[in-house]
């Protein structure tokens, strides 16, 4: 990569998106952005030179994978982005009804209900970072939730990152 092609100014973030690619399409994670390319993770990327699409809501933005390692990939646009339009929040038309299903989950269950729910059990930091890790990755593998849950599932991850990063502070 040259320097040439870092000089347009990349904007950190952490945005849920949909790679499309071959028929096929995966959820992934914006980690940076400008308006000629982005760096994203996820699972099952294409390799270099791919043709793909990134979407987010009702943004799309065409261009090729310019390198991938491991869960990472750089994208290259083949036409330059508005950036503050990527990376303003998601409303969407379901909102109120998305709202309501939470108010209802959060309220407090009948007593039969909470008596039938298992024991919670007594974990490690350690333990419950990972099982929020895997939660999140559970969730962000179902495009349906990713786009009627995106902002949520956002704060989720985050969550799930600085509690993986306070484990890992603690274990050094």
């Amino acid at each position: 990569m040259t320097a040439e092609s870092r000089i347009d100014r990349r904007s950190n973030v952490f945005l849920t998106a949909t790679l499309v690619m071959a028929g096929a399409s995966v959820p992934v994670r914006v980690r940076n952005i400008s308006v000629r390319g982005a760096l994203i993770d996820g699972a099952g990327l294409p390799a270099q030179g791919a043709s793909v699409a990134l979407r987010r809501g009702s943004l799309i933005a065409h261009g090729e994978i310019a390198w991938q390692t491991g869960g990472g990939c750089g994208l290259r646009f083949d036409a330059d982005i508005d950036v503050a339009s990527w990376t303003r929040r998601v409303e969407h038309a379901g909102q109120q009804s998305v709202d309501e299903m939470v108010a209802l989950i959060r309220r407090p269950a009948a007593a039969d209900a909470v008596a039938s729910a298992p024991a919670p059990r007594a974990d490690s930091i350690a333990s419950i970072s990972a099982d929020l890790g895997q939660a999140c990755e559970r969730i962000a593998a179902r495009p349906e939730l990713v786009e009627v849950l995106a902002e949520e599932l956002l704060r989720l991850d985050a969550i799930a990152q600085r509690l993986s990063n306070a484990v890992q502070a603690k274990r050094n």
